[in-house]
């Protein structure tokens, strides 16, 4: 194969990476962007020429009738409740484990909350959903601050977290699932939890994640993401934005236009595969790691600190058992030791 073939190649694929990419972060924000003649809409959420008041696209959102609260307090028993499900468009969002015997949440602006611009919410088929203003609505809203407060026996042992968020804040903390999934525009997210399954979702957006789990996915555009753990496989799609493991994993898989992933690993991963067009991958591997490397590029380069011997164009460190696999046009791929 000629070095313009494989260029158009990897090229392609690239292409096709960033079209997948885009298309899986927009579906999880459920809107589209929309022209208007005052103010800017980003992903469905019209903001007001002042900036501080929004009004959201509310197609997803349920037909929820609930008591309204001047006070902006709630609550709810938590019988029968196994899973939450938080729709935020901007402000932010706190949720963390408590004490208590019920679920309890409040929202808060900076000014009183009217009945038309509070929050709505019910439990339905074992899930509380909390949404940011009632369907359909056409006013323009503040911005608001929702606290989540779940009884710790609760808190250990949910079946499901979703937060989806325009541009609202997330900070999510001591909670334990099977499932959590975070979707977000340009809202940040601090979190440490525990979880089976991680799927975070943003377009520009900065994510912070601390907790083990089995599968972690990670989807965003431009934003940067860092993750702290351990996980058995974990599966990186970016255009620009950079990626951190900090981690002891089983399987890594990164696909980048020119975002860089950076891996910190206490055992060397059974397989590694990188796919980019100008990112740059740097892991750092026990002394003890031993792969095989196969690196097709055009001009990308690959340096190893640990010992390496290159044979029929693959690199092997140790015994080789590990399976490491590396497709980029200009993107560097460094290994340093732990």
């Amino acid at each position: 194969m000629t070095k313009d073939v494989k260029t158009a190649l990897i090229v392609g694929l690239s292409i096709a990476a960033v079209g997948a990419i885009l298309c899986g972060v927009a579906r999880h924000m459920g809107a589209k962007p929309e022209d208007t003649r005052s103010g800017a809409t980003f992903w469905g959420v019209h903001f007001g020429d002042n900036g501080n008041n929004t009004r959201p696209n509310t197609s997803d959102y349920g037909d929820f009738e609930n008591d309204y609260s001047a006070a902006g307090s709630y609550e709810t028993a938590v019988a029968g409740i196994e899973n939450v499900s938080l729709k935020w468009a901007a402000g932010s969002v706190a949720i963390r484990a408590g004490e208590g015997d019920k679920i309890a949440f409040s929202e808060k602006a900076a000014g009183s909350i009217s009945e038309e611009k509070a929050l709505r919410w019910t439990v339905k088929n074992g899930t509380l959903y909390i949404q940011y203003c009632q369907k359909g609505a056409t006013l323009f809203l503040p911005q608001k601050e929702l606290t989540v407060t779940v009884p710790k026996e609760l808190a250990a042992k949910l079946g499901g977290v979703t937060i989806d968020t325009v541009s609202a804040k997330v900070d999510a903390q001591d909670l334990t699932a099977q499932h959590i999934e975070v979707n977000t525009a340009s809202g940040d997210l601090n979190a440490a939890l525990a979880a089976k399954t991680v799927e975070l979702n943003t377009v520009s957006g900065d994510l912070r994640y601390k907790g083990d789990c089995d599968t972690l996915e990670i989807n965003c555009t431009s934003g940067d993401i860092k993750y702290e753990g351990t996980a058995g496989s974990a599966e990186a799609n970016t255009v620009s934005g950079s990626v951190e493991l900090r981690w002891s994993c089983g399987s890594v898989e990164g696909n980048t236009i020119s975002g860089d992933l950076v891996i910190g690993s206490a055992v060397c991963p059974k397989r590694f595969s990188f796919n980019t067009t100008s990112g740059d991958a740097e892991l750092s591997l026990p002394a003890d790691s031993s792969f095989t490397l196969s690196m097709s590029s055009v001009s990308g380069d690959f340096d190893c600190e640990l010992p390496t011997v290159k044979k029929n164009g693959r690199y092997t460190v140790g015994d080789g058992g590990a399976s490491f696999d590396v497709n980029s046009v200009s993107g560097d791929v460094k290994i340093k030791t732990a």
